[in-house]
């Protein structure tokens, strides 16, 4: 009697982990990226630079409700992301990293060729520039200074929410955001750290320490490109600009004056 109470018992918290962990798996599921999803994101972004469907129709799927189309009507007429074959469009079909990637590069193209001086267009550019780099975008839902690791292996997927922060922290112009610039100054023939180094952004300013490493807190800023300055006792000063949203990382190599003749 008392093995058979066990045994029950055991079943019971086995069925149990089961129901529980299949529900975790299918909520996690359900939040991943869709194809719907980047759909209707790149609507948004066709709609705001005006950007016009071409031709008077496209192509139905049996799989896609007419509200459904005519929500992402630009983006299907403009190819940026096509159906299947088999006439479906499959819009819960969660997208593989290496997919979004893809897609993300066609709607770049399609705005480098409508509009190429758009805030988007540079942005999106600038993306892919910075791609293979650690440190790419921030957001405030996200840690400053990283690449959401969803989206770092080919293969894998991305959640809805983390992308649409990313595209979020990406594509926003207006709003004030914070930001901490951290880095190096280095010499730039030796590579060995230039301690002591003054290093400014904006109005604030700061010190290198002995390795050559400087923070700034530049707190609440209304544009998210600044332009930094490094100077040091021998160098040459060195001026650059830089888009924190891409990365709030920035390293100064500096050039060694030349010596002064002595006639």
């Amino acid at each position: 009697m008392i093995k058979t109470l066990k045994a029950f018992l055991a079943l019971v918290c086995l069925l149990s982990c089961l129901v529980i962990f299949s529900a975790f798996g299918f909520q996690k599921q359900d939040d991943m990226l869709t194809r719907l999803d980047l759909a209707l994101i790149f609507e948004k972004i066709l709609e705001k630079r005006a950007i016009t469907a071409q031709g008077q129709s496209v192509p139905s799927f049996f799989d896609l409700k007419e509200d459904r189309m005519l929500a992402v009507f630009r983006t299907l007429s403009l190819k940026l992301i096509e159906g299947y074959p088999d006439g479906s469009f499959r819009p819960e079909e969660r997208l593989r990293n290496l997919e979004t990637i893809c897609y993300l590069q066609k709607l770049a193209r399609c705005l480098r060729k409508n509009q190429p001086e758009a805030y988007e267009t540079r942005q999106l550019m600038r993306l892919f520039a910075y791609q293979s780099q650690p440190e790419v975008i921030l957001s405030d839902n996200l840690p400053a200074g990283t690449f959401p690791s969803e989206l770092g292996e080919p293969d894998g997927f991305v959640s809805r929410r983390v992308f649409q922060d990313l595209m979020a922290a990406l594509l926003s112009e207006n709003g004030r955001l914070n930001f901490q610039l951290s880095g190096k100054v280095i010499h730039a023939v030796t590579g060995h750290p230039v301690a002591g180094a003054c290093i400014a952004a904006g109005e604030k300013a700061v010190v290198a320490d002995r390795a050559g490493n400087f923070s700034i807190d530049l707190g609440e800023i209304s544009r998210s490109d600044v332009t930094l300055f490094a100077a040091a006792e021998g160098f040459r000063p060195c001026e650059m600009k830089k888009d924190l949203r891409l990365s709030p990382n920035v390293v100064f190599r500096l050039k060694p004056e030349k010596p002064r003749s002595a006639f």
